[in-house]
């Protein structure tokens, strides 16, 4: 019996480094925009990460998921029952970007009231679709100082991409580093993310790929689809990151 206790630990401890002796890194997509964009170029990207088993971060844009409701309702109810999908907040109106001075602009750039009954309001339709943990992602990621109080206030689990929270207001878990399937934005690319790839096979940690699946049609999806071939030959480990959230 000890024999086998050691032997089980040994294998175990194999599977926890990678080829560099260091912890094996964590992959999750990071998809975002749902409810906007082509409808069918969704629908494509859902049925092909099903297919590679990969887990799905869906960031909902909730304007558009209201407006666009007939076109996605069928995906949303899938969505619900499938367990390698989960629901995210990104945000009411996706309306943010830079001014003509250099500055961010976007709806978490704001008082902290305004930005906590965003929040509230992303997180009751979280609930309403079955979520338990709360996750938020500010769109084209723009959000302040004011944000990680604002989330820890309204009790979010995980924030993607934040603002550094110089004062730990946010106890929540944090993910700062992306994979960048696409180059340029809304483009997926082998060959940069190749690369990337490489890197990050060596230094382990947890890993989103943000995609905007949405913008893509069949070139592009025949690209992402050559990252994930890619990846599964590599033995890339697909999981939730953050704990489950």
């Amino acid at each position: 019996m000890r024999a086998l206790l050691s032997s089980l630990i040994a294998v175990f401890a194999l599977l926890s480094v990678n080829a560099h002796g260091g912890p094996v890194p964590v992959y999750a997509i990071k998809a975002d925009d749902f409810g906007r964009g082509s409808p069918d170029a969704w629908d494509h990207f859902l049925r092909l990460t099903a297919q590679y088993n990969v887990p799905v971060y869906v960031g909902v844009v909730l304007d558009d998921i209201q407006q666009n409701s007939d076109a996605f309702a069928g995906m949303l109810a899938h969505i619900q029952r499938h367990p390698k999908y989960r629901l995210f907040y990104h945000g009411h109106t996706h309306n943010c970007g830079t001014d003509e001075s250099g500055r961010k602009f976007g709806e978490f750039i704001a008082p902290l009231s305004a930005q906590e009954m965003l929040l509230d309001q992303g997180k009751a339709w979280l609930a309403a679709h079955g979520e338990t943990q709360y996750v938020f992602n500010a769109p084209c990621g723009a959000s302040d100082k004011r944000t990680a109080l604002a989330l820890a206030n309204t009790g979010y689990h995980a924030w993607f991409y934040p603002k550094k929270d110089r004062d730990g207001l946010f106890e929540g878990c944090k993910i700062r580093y992306t994979a960048k399937v696409e180059n340029p934005t809304f483009n997926p690319n082998f060959k940069t993310f190749g690369q990337q790839f490489k890197y990050l096979q060596s230094r382990g940690g947890e890993h989103l790929l943000q995609v905007h699946p949405g913008a893509w049609g069949g070139a592009k999806f025949a690209e992402f689809e050559r990252i994930l071939k890619s990846m599964t030959h590599h033995s890339a480990s697909f999981n939730w990151v953050c704990k489950g959230a």
